[in-house]
């Protein structure tokens, strides 16, 4: 297939909180570039096919599948990660691929999203399990919940790309991915990178791992908002970080994306130093879980267990915080826990939880692609 420009004029992404026009113009001859060099054109669509994969979200209406067909990908699959098959370690990643050719050359590119978090506890339960000193999984350098879940998903890759392989192109491996999703994108962009020529772009990924070998992945590009607290965690404190290059922007600093985040979803986008309240919540979750065993404890699985559920259900989770403090489930003095009870009202506020929420969600990384 000739090397063309897919074309979305005057299309709309829509998700359960904005709806806004989007014009992009897809040019897959970025494929043939260094794939170690930012690519504008491709993070942004990126951006996109990371958000729709998400049942709330679609463009045109469409899903992920619908949007891969609109970029010519055939043989498009929907794979998902059941709780029987892995416990709590599930997700959805949508495969397809196409061929291009630019100039004499030709390739195949197989386009692989990843889904996000999907408001479940045991994918909440997936994100926390950074994994035990005593305990074995895939790569222990690596976060247990998201490893075990790329894990499952690199077999169906190697399979699928085994099935459609073409014996006249090379072979291209696109990853993306957001929250949740960016994270097990991440490490499998990890894996693949050395087999295959791979091309990744994550959004407000979690850290991974703690890999010596994090830092060599040049091909594989994380934007983080540095106003999402999600990508704090786990801390760099405990010898986190994520597989290649960490981009951060500030979305509350550009104008421009506030204006639209505004007019799109009707909400005021918060920017009273959200970035500064982030970093103090960090601050004091580092007070209660100075070591990553702690963290990776049996007690801490079952708080964070609760947690999920009041935060699911729309409660307040303070109590809850302040209950395990008491108990001893979190390591932090009686005068630190003097210190931070007063504070945790002001943390859990509805407006700072909503900046949070804000500064994560799927809508402000494409708005800030475009």
């Amino acid at each position: 297939m000739e090397s063309k420009i897919i074309r979305f004029s005057n299309s709309t992404f829509e998700s359960n909180i904005s709806k806004f026009p989007v014009s992009l113009d897809v040019d897959f001859s970025g494929f043939f570039g260094n794939n170690t060099v930012f690519n504008a054109n491709i993070y942004k669509i990126s951006a996109i096919l990371s958000s729709v994969i998400y049942a709330y979200i679609a463009l045109d209406g469409q899903s992920a599948e619908s949007v891969l067909e609109r970029l010519g990908m055939s043989k498009i699959k929907r794979y998902k990660l059941s709780g029987l098959e892995s416990n709590n370690h599930i997700s959805h990643m949508v495969i397809g691929y196409r061929d291009v050719t630019h100039g004499v050359r030709s390739k195949r590119i197989f386009s692989i999203t990843i889904r996000g978090t999907q408001t479940t506890v045991g994918e909440w339960l997936s994100n926390f399990d950074i994994g035990a000193n005593h305990e074995f999984w895939g790569d222990v350098d690596n976060h247990k919940g998201f490893d075990i879940a790329a894990s499952s998903f690199e077999s169906r890759i190697e399979e699928y790309i085994n099935t459609n392989a073409s014996n006249s192109a090379d072979t291209v491996l696109w990853f993306c991915g957001h929250s949740r999703g960016a994270a097990i994108s991440d490490i499998l962009a990890a894996k693949f990178s050395g087999k295959y020529e791979v091309f990744a772009y994550n959004f407000a990924a979690p850290s991974t791992t703690t890999s010596s070998k994090k830092g060599s992945f040049g091909n594989i590009f994380n934007i983080i908002n540095s106003e999402d607290l999600a990508p704090m965690i786990p801390f760099k404190e405990w010898g986190y970080g994520r597989y290649g290059k960490s981009c951060f922007f500030s979305f509350s600093s550009e104008k421009k994306a506030v204006n639209l985040f505004e007019a799109y979803t009707n909400k005021k986008y918060p920017c009273d130093n959200t970035e500064s309240k982030v970093k103090k919540i960090s601050e004091i979750l580092l007070k209660m879980f100075p070591e990553k065993e702690l963290f990776a404890s049996e007690r801490t699985a079952g708080l964070f267990k609760e947690v999920a559920a009041s935060a699911l259900a729309g409660k307040d989770i303070a109590p809850v915080l302040i209950k395990a403090a008491c108990d001893g489930r979190i390591r932090i003095s009686p005068l630190d826990i003097a210190i931070l009870i007063p504070e945790i009202p002001n943390l859990m506020a509805k407006d700072l939880k909503e900046s949070i929420e804000f500064a994560h969600r799927q809508d402000t990384y494409v708005i800030a692609a475009l």
